[in-house]
């Protein structure tokens, strides 16, 4: 039985295919079907087009990856310099003609370049019937076998993705964050990567403390501005969220 099907460009000699990823700047996200990539990633370019979106997400995912609450891996595959992801998943996530299951890929987040592939933790996990320079026709998706792939560590180890995509536009940025923004008011997007790349580990567990999305049960209210850094100009003390308002 046919579920879908993978797109053949003879132009570019690649293989696409479009999903829908929920609460991002588009309808649809366009997956490069790629065996020679281990792991499913976007990066978040793809996801955004808000810059200052993008730059919240750098923020609050950076912060993740320092921590180490959460599953994240360099991602050679895509990028040469070996860019980090953090594992992300979708709950009751519909593949075309499929039945609802959890999806993950890694969210690379420290650039603006647009890049999704479908690797082959996903791929693996399909029947498809493939002709020379024509469509790839998926025939069945093994649920069971892609959940095994991850397991109860993995959902638990990663984030939930429609909850920090909701979360989002409540996460207030420095004020300092504002030197970053050029003539146009747009943000210098290399320049708040290079920051965020740059700052020591203080205080950063704060962000991840006060936006904790293990808890299905608890919601974020609201997310405190937080404090300004210190006047000498030296990152010695970054105290980003005080209080975060919590209720079940």
């Amino acid at each position: 039985m046919l579920l879908t099907k993978v797109k053949y460009n003879r132009n570019t000699e690649t293989y696409t295919i479009d999903l829908s990823i929920p609460l991002t700047s588009f309808s649809s996200i366009r997956f490069k079907f790629d065996t020679g990539a281990s792991s499913t990633m976007i990066t978040a370019g793809s996801l955004c087009e808000d810059e200052e979106d993008m730059t919240k997400l750098a923020y609050f995912l950076e912060s993740c990856h320092r921590t180490g609450r959460y599953i994240s891996k360099p991602l050679y595959s895509a990028y040469g310099d070996g860019k980090y992801g953090i594992l992300c998943h979708i709950k009751d996530f519909v593949f075309p003609g499929g039945v609802p299951f959890t999806f993950y890929f890694y969210l690379i987040y420290l650039t603006d370049h647009r890049k999704v592939l479908l690797g082959a933790d996903f791929i693996s996990c399909c029947d498809c019937n493939l002709k020379a320079k024509e469509d790839i026709e998926i025939t069945r998706f093994h649920d069971s076998m892609y959940k095994g792939k991850f397991g109860f560590a993995s959902q638990s180890g990663s984030l939930d993705f429609v909850k920090v995509m909701t979360t989002l536009p409540r996460i207030q940025l420095l004020k300092e964050f504002e030197t970053f923004k050029m003539s146009d008011r747009q943000m210098d997007l290399q320049k708040v990567y290079d920051f965020l790349d740059s700052i020591d580990d203080i205080d950063l567990q704060k962000i991840c403390d006060s936006l904790d999305f293990m808890n299905d049960f608890v919601a974020a209210e609201e997310v405190l501005k937080p404090q300004s850094l210190k006047n000498n100009n030296e990152f010695q003390k970054m105290k980003f969220f005080e209080i975060l308002k919590l209720h079940t």
